[in-house]
C-alpha cells in the first residue's frame, strides 16, 4: 500500500525562512476548497506567525529577545506540524490526487510504502474462560491499536481493546461460545498503517 506523507523540513530553516514557509502555507490553504476545516484554524495559524514576526522585530536585543523568538518559533513549528498532519490525512483519502493535494498546501510530499502488521495471532488462555491473548510482531517507536467486533462487515461495530506501545494485549470478559473477530494496526513516523488480516475465534 502506498501512503503520501507531508515533508516540512523545518529544523534546517532559519527564523526568516520559517516565517516564509509559514506564510506560503497560509496563502496556499486560504480559500483552498480541499481543506474545509483546517486544524489549527488558519486564523490561529496567522496569529502564531504574527507573534513570531513581532518577536523578531522587537528593538530590544540580547538573550531575552533570543529566548522570546525561540518560544514563538516552537509554537509556530507545532502549529505547522499539526496543519501538516491535517493535510496528510485529507490527501490520503484519495491516493490518485494525494500528491497534488499536499503540493496545493505549499508543502512537500514523499511517497512511501506501508505494510500491515504481520505475525498477528490469537492464543487462548485455557485457565480463564472468556479470555484470549492477541499478539503481533513488536516494533520500535510504534504504537499499536487492537480492536474487536462481532460483526466485522460493519465498520462502526469495531471497538478498541488496547492502544499503546505493547505488541500484545489481553481480551477479557468475552462471552464463551460466541465468535469474535480481531484486528490490529500500528502507527509510526510514517503514519497509520493498514489493518492486519482479521482473525476470528469462538471463545471457549
Amino acid at each position: 500500500m502506498i501512503r503520501f506523507i507531508v515533508v516540512l523540513g523545518m529544523k534546517k530553516l532559519s527564523n526568516s525562512q520559517m516565517i516564509t514557509l509559514a506564510r506560503a502555507i497560509l496563502v496556499a490553504m486560504t480559500g483552498n476548497l480541499r481543506f474545509i476545516t483546517p486544524s489549527p484554524s488558519l486564523v490561529s495559524y496567522l496569529a502564531d506567525i504574527v507573534n513570531m514576526e513581532n518577536a523578531m522585530a522587537a528593538t530590544a536585543g540580547g538573550p531575552l529577545k533570543t529566548a522570546t523568538v525561540k518560544v514563538f518559533r516552537n509554537i509556530l513549528e507545532l502549529s505547522t506540524i499539526s496543519l501538516g498532519g491535517y493535510v496528510e490525512t485529507i490527501a490520503n483519502l484519495d491516493a490518485s490526487t494525494a500528491s497534488e493535494t499536499i503540493l496545493s498546501a505549499a508543502m512537500k510530499v514523499k511517497r512511501v510504502s506501508v505494510k500491515p502488521p504481520n505475525d498477528f495471532r490469537i492464543k487462548v488462555n485455557g485457565a480463564v474462560p472468556g479470555e484470549v491473548k492477541l499478539r503481533t510482531k513488536g516494533l520500535k517507536r510504534a504504537t499499536f491499536q487492537f480492536e474487536f467486533s462481532l460483526t466485522p462487515a460493519d465498520e462502526a461495530s469495531w471497538e478498541s481493546l488496547y492502544a499503546g506501545t505493547k505488541a500484545s494485549c489481553m481480551a477479557s470478559g468475552l462471552i464463551s461460545g460466541k465468535r469474535y473477530y480481531f484486528r490490529v494496526t500500528y502507527i509510526d513516523k510514517i503514519g497509520t498503517h493498514p489493518w492486519s488480516v482479521i482473525l476470528n475465534i469462538i471463545v471457549p
